[in-house]
Parts: structure tokens; sequence; C-alpha cells
């Protein structure tokens, strides 16, 4: 008997799905679920069967599939309803949706592996944190956002509940923004809860996704921890979701589909009755306002777990009166051409020096890569530019290399400047691998480690300079956001950030808050152990609320002043925006795209429109960037809204005929 099926292929054409044939006798709940081989205009794609199609029965030939790849279903029913709701409100087609679950490896064969279990090793907890951790077992199919100051030890709460779950017989969930963060979690989850987890993040390989994939479907490991992308995994049964640090924005996807992990846990956890934690000591705006709406229950914990560890003092330095008050050695005459650039102050440079002789450790943040931001020629003041998009190039000066950080573009320094033919290009800026030179300079017998994605190039490579932390081989790691969040180095003493200013030029409505979760965040890395930490800000802006709330550690005032100046100018919490942007080689095309958008939508009045205009970065890759933002207070208006607009035939027709790459962004993290 003929059975006609719906398989989802990672294409974008007729959202993705397409009907075949296949010539077994199998009924939905056999077939629903299993990757499939079949072909398209002569190509052999794998797809996923996601069930029975009745309508076109009898209406024409239709291909058979080729092979059937799996034994067994590898999509859950409700991995499913996850993946048709990610479709729907991020509007992106269902077939690309569904093939974020599915693994890449296509050897069906599955390898039998048994996690032993060994004894638990549960942290005991505080009275605070024992306290808001029976609120949240007394109802472990509600939803809270877990507050707590840098070192107050969420994380014993998040492994005190899932332990409970456990013993429910059900699965959890962990998800981190960074793959920084997972080696140290894995670990503490292991051991605490005394069995094997299963680990998804970019690092690990098709084959590992595979198996692990299978060891959950099997209930082999009841346990999963990774990043984003983890929240599409098959978890039967699903009694828990974490997802720490909430407020990162690295929990976006910015490439296609542009969904938000935060987000979809909160909807999955609902779907699935599930418990949902969303941990933060700087909870972004979003969650806050769905404390205010009843959405989430809050709890707080006040104070650090150890007993004596105290939040660090925090000093800001004000760079504008210091450009006479810097170590010599970090002037670098010779490559800033005479100016005084103020790399690390006079009092940073004696608190590493004091810390050092405390026998403690010392982060330096910048979040910046590379040897300089940019090249300028002294002489007609022309900017070392990408060929191919419109930003500057980073200077590495170790491979003498100027790299791209949007196409990947990279060409070989040159003192010339191609404008003028002068040898008068200077690298002026700061980036983390001068930053690691400086120090160098200043602490010639100090080992002195770098974490930023330039030099962690892999996972082993990552766990090497953790390691040096953690057995204080290290003594000073400098490096980008990656150091900022979740690591927990009890010996370091002294947090230094070089330049506080990296975020707050960012042409982004978010850029306030997300500098002040940077800094509180990075803070909250120094005297987690028992002697009392320091941190230095380094700043142009010693006024600006992100650092002056930072200072102090008022969380709540920056809530407040944030969310009055999101209120005055109805910007999200308040209202939902749909960020839509065209791409074209032609700058003309990919602005008449946008342009039409914004006139079929602003017959739309409940939206208010921004633009339109170039994007903050106009060309990418040899393509122009135009874009749109709608803003609406209502959520469903907004999406009714954009959906007419995807479907209108005239701006269907002019894209499809022009070839334009046009997305939709819903919730972006960033507006520039």
């Amino acid at each position: 008997m003929e059975t006609i099926v719906k398989v989802a292929l990672k294409i974008a054409h007729n959202d993705g799905i397409f009907s075949y044939s296949i010539n077994e006798k199998l009924c939905e709940s056999e077939i629903f679920g299993r990757r499939v081989k079949v072909e398209l205009k002569n190509r052999l794609m794998t797809g996923a069967v996601i069930g029975i199609d009745d309508s076109c029965k009898n209406k024409f030939k239709i291909k058979e599939i080729i092979e059937i790849i799996d034994d067994e279903p590898i999509i859950t029913k409700e991995q499913f309803e996850l993946m048709k709701f990610t479709s729907r409100y991020y509007f992106n087609d269902l077939g690309t949706c569904v093939h974020l679950a599915v693994p890449k490896n296509e050897k069906a064969h599955r390898i039998k592996k048994v996690f032993p279990k060994t004894h638990k090793n549960l942290s005991q907890l505080s009275v605070e944190q024992n306290s808001l951790s029976q609120r949240i077992k007394s109802n472990l199919s509600g939803a809270y956002l877990l507050e707590g100051i840098t070192g107050s030890g969420k994380t014993h709460i998040y492994i005190d509940i899932a332990n409970t779950v456990l013993e429910q017989k059900k699965s959890v969930l962990f998800i981190v923004p960074e793959i920084s963060l997972t080696p140290q979690l894995v670990e503490r989850v292991e051991k605490a809860l005394g069995q094997k987890a299963v680990v998804m993040h970019s690092n690990v390989s098709p084959a590992q996704k595979r198996d692990g994939i299978f060891h959950l479907l099997s209930n082999d490991s009841q346990i999963l921890i990774g990043a984003r992308s983890a929240i599409f995994a098959p978890l039967k049964n699903l009694g828990l979701i974490v997802v720490d640090e909430e407020h990162d924005s690295s929990l976006k996807q910015e490439d296609s589909p542009q969904y938000n992990a935060r987000d979809l846990a909160l909807w999955r956890a609902k779907n699935e009755r599930a418990c949902i934690i969303l941990g933060s000591a700087t909870p972004s705006l979003e969650s806050i306002y769905n404390v205010q709406n009843k959405k989430l229950t809050h709890l707080k914990l006040e104070h650090r777990f150890h007993q004596d560890s105290k939040l660090a003092d925090i000093e800001v330095i004000d760079l504008k009166e210091r450009f006479d008050d810097v170590d010599f050695r970090t002037q670098d005459l010779s490559k800033s051409s005479g100016s005084k650039m103020c790399i690390l102050s006079r009092p940073l440079v004696n608190a590493i020096k004091e810390s050092i002789e405390q026998d403690l450790q010392v982060l330096l943040f910048l979040n910046q890569r590379g040897y300089a931001r940019f090249g300028v020629c002294y002489q007609c003041g022309t900017m070392v530019e990408c060929p191919h998009c419109s930003v500057g190039l980073t200077y590495y000066q170790k491979r003498q290399s100027l790299v791209c950080h949007q196409c990947q573009h990279v060409e070989y320094a040159q003192s010339t400047c191609k404008n003028c033919l002068n040898d008068s290009i200077r690298f002026v800026g700061l980036g983390t691998e001068r930053l690691h030179e400086e120090v160098k300079l200043l602490f010639p017998d100090l080992v002195i480690e770098r974490l930023d994605r330039d030099v962690i190039q892999s996972q082993i490579r990552l766990e090497k300079v953790l390691k040096s932390m953690h057995d204080r081989t290290a003594h000073i790691l400098i490096g980008t956001q990656m150091i900022a969040k979740g690591h927990d180095f009890l010996h370091v003493g002294l947090v230094g950030v070089v330049c506080a200013d990296v975020g707050l030029s960012m042409p982004d409505f978010r850029a306030a808050e997300k500098t002040f979760q940077l800094l509180t965040q990075v803070a909250g890395r120094a005297g987690r152990g028992q002697k009392r930490g320091k941190a230095i800000i380094q700043t142009f802006n010693p006024s600006h609320p992100s650092i002056y709330f930072c200072k102090n550690y008022d969380s709540k005032g920056f809530i407040q002043q944030e969310l009055a100046l999101r209120k005055r100018f109805n910007q999200p919490p308040f209202s939902r925006a749909v960020l839509l942007r065209a791409e074209h080689k032609n700058a003309d095309i990919a602005q008449s795209a946008v342009t039409k958008a914004h006139h079929f939508l602003k017959a739309h009045h409940h939206l208010q429109l921004l633009g339109p205009t170039p994007s903050s970065i106009e060309r990418i890759n040899n393509r122009y960037r135009f874009q749109l933002l709608a803003l609406s207070p209502s959520t469903k208006m907004l999406h009714q809204s954009i959906a007419q607009l995807k479907n209108n035939s005239t701006m269907v027709e002019f894209i499809n005929k022009n070839k334009v790459r046009f997305t939709i962004d819903v919730d972006p993290q960033t507006t520039g």
C-alpha cells in the first residue's frame, strides 16, 4: 500500500515541505520523525518525515522516498510543536526550523552506551538558597526569574531543583550563552547529580551530536547541557529548563532562523508543563517587564554563597584626566605617533602589582579583538577599509594581517596608503592582542593568558586556558566578554576594565543596558574567595548611567531609569519590534525593497516605523543593506501586519525578480 508523506527539507521554497510516496505499509506513528533520503530537482537530499499527506492522493505522480535512514523516530511530537511555533513566530520556513534539530551525520546505526551512575555530591544550600529552592519546588510547573548577585550561588539552586526533577523520572535542560561556560557547568552538574550529561554546542561534531540525540531518545541520559540550539533537542518527559545568564544577547541566533533561545524556552516549558528558571545577576528588561505583568515569579539572592565573600569595591578612572598619568611603556610612541594613548592608567598598574604581590590573580577586560581597531593615513586621512564591506579592517600584529570581522577578508598589512601612496598608514585604537603585548612589557616575568575568539580555536585550547586560571598557573587573564560571565575563579583579586566605552557608541537602543550588564558581570569575577576583591573601570564617560549605576551595584536604579526611557520612546519591552532588512549588490534595489515595505506598512496605523535607512554597516560582502524597524504595542497586530507584507504579491514579485535577500528579524537584539 502506497503512503504519501510530508518531508521537511532545508530549502527556502514551499515552506520547505514536499510530498513523497513510500512503498511500505507504515502508519503515521511509525514513519513520523524519521530521516529519509529523497530527490529534489536531481539533487539527493536528507529530510525528515513530519506527517501523512492526504491532500495530493490520485492528483499527480510524485517521487518515491529513496531510503529511510533511521530505524525509529529522532523527532518527538513535542519537538515538532516547538518547530512549528518557531516557524510561525519568526517567519521562517518550517523545513528550515525542522532541520535545527536534525543531525547532519547520516549514519543510521545507534551505538548503545551505558552512562554509569555515581554517588551524588549535592552542595549544602544556605538558608537563603534553600528558602528560594523550596518556593520553586512548591510549583514545579512555574516560570521563575532567579536574580542573584554575582557569586550568590544560583547554580546550587539549579542543581537542587534538577535533582528533584530527576527523582521524578523527568529530564533536565541547561542552556548557557557561551561555550566557554560549558565545561565548568558540565563538571559541576555531573559531580553533583551523579550521572553523565549530553553536551551540545558548536564545537561538538555532527557524529557526537547524533549520538547525543540517540542517548536522549533512549533515556541513556536525562540531562542535556548546551548552547542556544539545545532548545530543539529531543528531551522526553521534560521537567526543567534552566536558562543561565538569561539576559545575554548571544542566546539570540543572528543567522536565519533568528530565534531567541530564552523566549523559545519559555514557550516550550509552558507547552510541556515543565518548570523554567531564568537566571541572571543583571536581568534583561524584558524579563523584569514579564515579572511586572505576572508572567514570571521574581526570586532574589541578596548575598554571596561564601560567607566571607563580598562584592568587589569598584573604582572608576576618568581617562580624560589621565593622559599624563601613564607608564611610559604603555604609550607605545612608535605606533601611535607620539599621542599619549592611555592603555593602563597608573592606578590600574599599581593595583595589578598589589594583587600579584598578594598572590592573587588579575582579569583585564577589553571587548575588542585584534591589535588595533583601524588603520588611517596620517597624510590624507584615508581609512583602511575592507574592499567588500563598509568597515575598517582590524590589525593583527603577530601575523601582520588585516582582517574584516564581517566577511572574514584577510590581507597583508602595509604602511603604504593606497590613496596617496605615502608611507603613512598608522594603526590606532586598542584590542586584546595589543593589550597582551603592553601588559607583557610591564610584567615580563608573569604568565599572561588571552581568552578571545582569535585565540580559542578549539575546545582543548579553551579548557587549557580555563584550567590555568583554576590551577593558578596563570597570573593575568586578558579577554573579551568571554571572561565576563559565569566563571568562578576563586583567586581573582582584581578586575580591570581597560575601556568601558566600547559598547556605548553602538547605534542600538540596548547599548546602555548591555554595557551595564557586561560591566556588572565582569566586576563580579573579583573577590569570590576569602579576600575582598577590587574592580577598576577606565572610561571617558564616568557619569554615564551604565557606569554610574554599576559603580554602586544599583541594578534597581538602572532598571527604573532605563525602563522610564524605553516607555517614553515606545521601545521594547513596552512595544514589540521587527527589523526588516534588504540586501543586494545594487544599493538602489536594496533601498527600493525596504521603501516598498515602508509604503505597504504605513497604512497599518498601529505601527511605528523607523526608516528606511542604511544599516549601521551599509555594505557587507559586497551587498548593500537597508532596513526598516517596525514597532507596535501589540504582538498579535504586529505579526499580522508583517505576515501580510510577507505574502503581498507585489512585494514577493519584486524580491524574487531582483533576487533580494530580505530578512525578517523578530525581537531583534541589535537594531543598527
